[in-house]
């Protein structure tokens, strides 16, 4: 008994001078007791050296993290740390049981040659770790990721067939000329270089045996902020909001039908005069030919409004060379999962719903009520019970709904069985707006349909400018035969902890290093 009280002293003393969690300390209590050894270095400066040898790994394509180069605002130079697509694709095929499965079962499926090469699926994203009220978060991220298209869809939800090209501090990469674009195009660059380059070919094993393989870019996957920075439009802050759109204009700058603008409410996609590869090369031409005969800087401001473009001669869009690489309208897609769940068009659907609801006399507490009389799974209903109590905290009638796109997948389903269950002999507006929200529910197979209610139900102003972009999804899903969604990349979003300035290569070698165990 003494000794059983001893051992759990020592134990309620771990963590106490520095934190770790309850599920960190358990996790490596757990290993220790599995493989039954104690290292007999443990210091944080072994660790990390531990981390280094891990990742300190050369193939015939260089090491696994390299440098690229990458203009400043001031005319300087800084080295910015990345993970070679060759190289981990190399070592990954030969070492990575899960990459290898996901590898012989696509080979199994599809041809690769030069004349079939694979499609290469490019994920950005901005990742916020730390406190999300702070005024300037330094911890925030610009991460990108990629995988194989051929994987299919269902295994493009799995966090193992992503890998990670790079993680840069935004801090960094505003210091850059032309910010993200610039770093975007040397992301893309990255992946055909002259040490690695997918295009021609590069070596990995398939079904035990050496094959060459051949890469081209197919999919380029991001909420609508993080494709506004890659190329460079004006994004859903500007009057023309939609990169795929050349005269489609938000509602409140042209409340009147003006010429051939079309305002962004527009749900008829016959009516949308959309933009080419070719016709957006022809706008940053044209914005890069007016810029170098001198137009004023007013004049200048006033085409790039009109245009719906930036001028950014570092970006993607205006390096010829990879023009045949890279086109912005055919291998771009919105991801879904933004869209609707994040701060997108279904809380919008639900704010609106709650407000019809609470005038019929459903006010907020049946609906927590509701919610929870359920048995939860825990991650929705356990101690934290982020989606069980979603509806606990009241909303204002002006205020928009909000909680997470997990929460949100969860609670769709439930909302529904209240309007079904609960709902009885509602008014004629209560009815339409119940209507609206089944339409939202079913939005994968009738996505226009969803949008169609939303306008009828409530009006125009409260038309999101994700609304809109929805309405190209099911064009996209036709090009491309599958629509990647990005709930599996947002798993390490709060794990960066160092502001530190070799940041950048140290997180890298971190999630390397985890993705290689």
């Amino acid at each position: 008994m003494a000794r059983f009280a001893a051992g759990a002293r020592a134990m309620l003393a771990l963590g106490r001078k520095t934190f770790i969690s309850q599920s960190g300390l358990s996790e490596v209590l757990t290993a220790i007791k599995k493989t039954g050894q104690i290292p007999e270095a443990t210091s944080k400066a072994t660790v990390k050296r531990r981390r280094e040898d891990a990742v300190s790994i050369e193939t015939p394509y260089g090491s696994l993290i390299q440098m690229m180069k990458a203009e400043t605002l001031e005319g300087t130079f800084i080295e910015i740390p990345y993970c070679s697509p060759a190289a981990l694709l190399w070592h990954t095929s030969r070492t990575c049981h899960r990459m290898r499965e996901f590898l012989d079962s696509a080979a199994a499926k599809h041809e690769n040659s030069l004349n079939s090469k694979w499609k290469l699926a490019v994920y950005l994203d901005e990742v916020s770790p730390g406190n999300q009220l702070k005024v300037h978060n330094r911890r925030k991220l610009q991460a990108c990721y990629f995988s194989i298209q051929e994987f299919g869809g269902y295994n493009l939800s799995q966090e193992h067939a992503w890998c990670v090209l790079a993680c840069v501090r935004t801090d960094l990469v505003n210091q850059l000329k032309d910010g993200l674009t610039h770093l975007f195009k040397l992301w893309i660059k990255a992946f055909f270089c002259e040490s690695g380059n997918l295009s021609a070919g590069i070596s990995l094993q398939i079904n035990g045996m050496d094959r060459m393989m051949a890469f081209s870019l197919g999919y380029i996957v991001a909420d609508e902020a993080a494709i506004k920075h890659a190329f460079e439009n004006k994004g859903a802050a500007g009057k023309m909001l939609c990169l795929f759109c050349q005269t489609t204009i938000q509602k409140r700058y042209a409340p009147a039908v003006l010429g051939m603008l079309v305002p962004h409410t527009e749900v008829d996609h016959s009516n949308l005069i959309l933009h080419t590869d070719h016709s957006i090369w022809q706008v940053v031409d044209h914005l890069h030919a007016e810029y170098m005969a001198g137009l004023s800087k007013k004049e200048f401001s006033d085409l790039e409004t009109r245009l719906g473009f930036n001028y950014t001669p570092h970006g993607v869009l205006l390096d010829h060379d990879l023009r045949a690489i890279v086109r912005p309208i055919s291998q771009t897609c919105f991801d879904p999962m933004h869209v609707y769940l994040v701060a997108g068009i279904w809380h919008r659907e639900v704010s609106l719903l709650m407000n019809v609801l609470a005038a019929d006399g459903y006010r907020q507490p049946s609906l927590h009520d509701f919610c929870s009389s359920f048995i939860w799974p825990m991650i929705h209903g356990g101690a934290s019970c982020p989606a069980k109590n979603s509806f606990r905290k009241k909303k204002e009638p002006d205020a928009e709904f909000k909680c997470g796109a997990s929460e949100a997948l969860a609670l769709y389903p439930v909302l529904r069985a209240f309007l079904v269950h609960q709902v009885e002999q509602p008014s004629a507006p209560l009815r339409q707006a119940i209507e609206s929200y089944y339409r939202l529910c079913e939005v994968l197979d009738s996505l226009k349909a969803a949008t169609v209610g939303t306008i009828a139900c409530y009006g125009e102003q409260h038309y999101l400018p994700k609304h809109h972009l929805a309405i190209h999804l099911g064009q996209q899903l036709e090009l491309h035969e599958l629509l990647i969604s990005c709930f599996v990349h947002e798993r390490w979003a709060d794990q960066q902890h160092s502001g530190h300035q070799s940041m950048e290569r140290s997180v890298l070698r971190e999630v390397l290093a985890d993705a290689l165990s």
